[in-house]
């Protein structure tokens, strides 16, 4: 028999749940349109102080783009625009972590100094000695922090935080922001650190990036790297420099053997990813490793261009390349077993 009273009473319950269900649907677009609010307004501030930060410390900006009067007119640029980069970066990250204002003087203060002495000349009695100053130029610029930050100076700009404990976060952080880095940089310092140990010279040390400062600006400086910017500076850089373009020649000539066509600038871009991916190894905090690995995911989708060459240079191209190659080694490696056993 048809009941009534039963319908009623289901229905009731269903439409009491479907009430609930639009409340609760009317209640989650504006909690949406609040957190894209907040994402917004968070934007908003980032962008102004950088703008402030800019004017702010603009005299000191243009203190170490001096330092780069004696480089090429394109190296100069590449140099300027990096330290530029550096300091968004480091604002950016610094205000999404919460910052305090004192502490983020402070990154901010150790980004703009972190690379003003790369371009200086090494002392005489090591001039010879490849790459010296690129080893060393965080222990140099480090070393000229007290002389640069001085008590009046930080006055001058209404920096409220103590000055010695300034000076000392921002001298920690620009020593620290070179590693130690795997790869690259590695090699760089084996090399440099070999060759001072032959004329009795103090070995040259990259220590580890530690406190909340410290690990921002390495982070900033090696989502730089990181990036598409870094990439098309590594390439640059690889393309002009004998010791790296005869690495990337040697490297093409391998694949030969096993059938590969790699070109010299798609050796390359294999050694900028590699780059990319060793400076985001670095990272300890989990927050600054996605950040600078989000840099790498979107660095892949643009096309490279390699001087002297006409053709543009893709990730995924080069990538399945060297798949390839790796395949093809361990297939060899496999054949090679076979013959010993047999």
């Amino acid at each position: 028999m048809f009941d009534s009273e039963k319908l009623r009473v289901i229905q009731g319950g269903l439409d009491e749940r479907a009430d609930s269900s639009s409340k609760e649907e009317k209640l989650e677009k504006p909690e949406f349109e609040k957190e894209k609010g907040e994402k917004d307004e968070l934007q908003e501030k980032i962008e102004q102080e950088k703008k402030e930060a800019k004017e702010k410390f603009g005299s000191l900006i243009d203190l170490v783009s001096q330092g780069y009067e004696n480089l090429p007119e394109a190296m100069k640029k590449d140099f300027v625009l990096h330290n530029e980069e550096i300091l968004d970066g480091a604002i950016e990250l610094g205000m999404k972590k919460g910052f305090s204002q004192e502490e983020l003087e402070s990154l901010e203060l150790s980004a703009i100094l972190h690379d003003k002495t790369k371009a200086e000349s090494a002392p005489e009695e090591y001039k010879d000695i490849p790459n010296y100053t690129l080893a060393t130029h965080a222990e140099t610029a480090a070393k000229e922090v007290p002389n640069i930050l001085t008590d009046e100076y930080l006055k001058s700009l209404n920096i409220q935080g103590d000055p010695e404990k300034i000076r000392q976060e921002v001298a920690s952080a620009i020593l620290e922001h070179m590693g130690p880095h795997p790869g690259f940089m590695d090699e760089i310092l084996k090399g440099v650190n070999t060759e001072l140990g032959k004329r009795g010279g103090e070995k040259i040390e990259h220590p580890q990036a530690e406190g909340k400062i410290s690990e921002a600006l390495l982070a900033a400086d090696m989502k730089s790297l990181a990036g598409e910017k870094g990439r098309k500076k590594v390439l640059s850089i690889r393309s002009s420099v004998e010791f790296f373009a005869n690495q990337d020649k040697n490297l093409a000539e391998e694949y030969k053997k096993y059938g590969i066509d790699l070109s010299q600038g798609e050796a390359a871009l294999l050694s900028g990813f590699d780059s990319a991916e060793q400076a985001r190894d670095m990272q300890n905090d989990r927050d600054n490793y996605d950040w600078v690995n989000q840099s790498i995911e979107d660095s892949k989708k643009v096309e490279y261009d390699f001087p002297g060459s006409e053709k543009t240079i893709i990730w995924a191209e080069v990538s399945t390349k060297r798949s390839q190659y790796e395949d093809a080694k361990k297939l060899e490696e496999v054949r090679e077993k076979f013959k010993e056993a047999a």
